[in-house]
This record gives C-alpha cells, structure tokens and sequence, in this order.
C-alpha cells in the first residue's frame, strides 16, 4: 500500500455514528468514501454540488432538514437576542470571546477548557 496521510474532520458524535451506519450497509469505510470525494474533487476540479445544497442542512435533535438560509437567519437572531446579545462588539477582546467559548463548551459538554 502506498504511503497515506491523516485527514481529520470534527462533526458532531451523532452525524459520525448515523453516516458510519449507512456506510457500513454499503460496504464502504469512511476512508473510503473521503478518498473517493477527494478524487472526485481532483478529478472534476471542483467540490460535489450536494456541498452547496441547502437539503442537506439537518437538525439532530429533530431531523428536519433546515435550509442553510433559514440557519443563517437563526444564528443572526441569536446573536441579536440570544447570549451573543450581551456582548458590546466595539470593545469586545478576542481573549474575552475565547474565554466565554470555553466557559460555554464546559458548561454544554464538560470539558475541562483548552489545558485539557
């Protein structure tokens, strides 16, 4: 076998399990199905349509396929009204945007923040 290189990709734990089910039915590894969207792209000189296609926006806790518009529409009315709301933008520091991420991260997953 020819020398591989790692690609990694963060997603959420429930869209690798769900994806890795369908694959699994197919006979296909996620290796492979990277390896043949590489080629695909290399190939074609351009990424797959379906990377562009608002129907693949999907909702995990209530499968609805949301379109990517109406997800832009939600992040702009939570930064408005939601916990980004408190935030004065004009005197906001990266260090403090950086330490409220990993204060919310703990709170939502129970990380122990960056040291861990």
């Amino acid at each position: 076998m020819a020398a591989t290189a790692l690609v990694a990709a963060r997603v959420e734990p429930e869209v690798k399990q769900r994806a890795k089910e369908v694959l699994d039915r197919r006979g296909i590894t996620e290796s492979q199905l990277i390896r043949s969207v590489f080629e695909y792209v290399i190939e074609t000189g351009d990424v797959p349509v379906f990377t562009f296609s608002d129907a693949y926006e999907i909702d995990l806790e209530t499968g609805e396929r949301i379109p990517r518009r109406d997800k832009f529409q939600r992040l702009l009315d939570w930064v408005r009204t939601g916990p980004l709301s408190q935030y004065d933008w004009t005197g906001i520091t990266d260090e403090q945007l950086e330490e409220d991420y990993q204060a919310a991260m703990d709170e939502k997953y129970g990380m122990g923040g960056k040291d861990e």
